[in-house]
């Protein structure tokens, strides 16, 4: 085995970054039934970090998504069992159903005729992003710089 290179470096640390945010303290049981604190795998936060959706109220439908996950739960503390797990199913499958979408939409790459947006998947398998710039004439550019290419020079160097 090689070196790895500076690439493989980087998707290791992002990856390892990740999952270190999604670690948490837990209670287990012990083999003797005593309590004792583990750190472990928050899975649903690992879930909820992985999606890229571009809009300003995906952490609200987050939070809606979860509160409503959490009422079915507490469906048996204030119905008749029958009733409670009726009416819990209901509401996973209509929770279920709002995270099928939030996958579709997260597994779509969006494109525009000025940039493109990839999905999670995309930006796993690919360290580059696609950045296009057009020519258009505004007020703050003048048209010289333009013509000198001024912003394609600046996108190569980073700015």
């Amino acid at each position: 085995m090689g070196v790895p290179s500076v690439e493989q470096a980087n998707y290791k640390d992002a990856i390892d970054a990740i999952l270190t945010s999604c670690q948490e303290l837990q209670d287990t049981k012990d083999q003797n039934g005593e309590v004792v604190k583990q750190i472990g795998m928050n899975y649903k936060r690992l879930w909820w970090k992985l999606h890229s959706v571009s809009s300003t109220t995906f952490g609200r439908l987050a939070l809606e998504v979860e509160n409503l996950a959490g009422k079915a739960e507490q469906c048996q503390n204030h119905m008749s069992p029958e009733r409670a797990l009726v009416m819990s199913k209901q509401i996973m499958d209509r929770v279920d159903s709002y995270k099928y979408s939030i996958d579709a939409e997260s597994s779509r790459t969006r494109l525009n005729k000025d940039n493109r947006q990839p999905s999670v998947l995309d930006r796993l398998t690919n360290q580059k992003q696609d950045k296009t710039i057009t020519f258009k004439e505004e007020a703050a550019r003048s048209l010289k710089d333009s013509l000198l290419g001024r912003e394609k020079r600046d996108a190569a160097e980073g700015y």
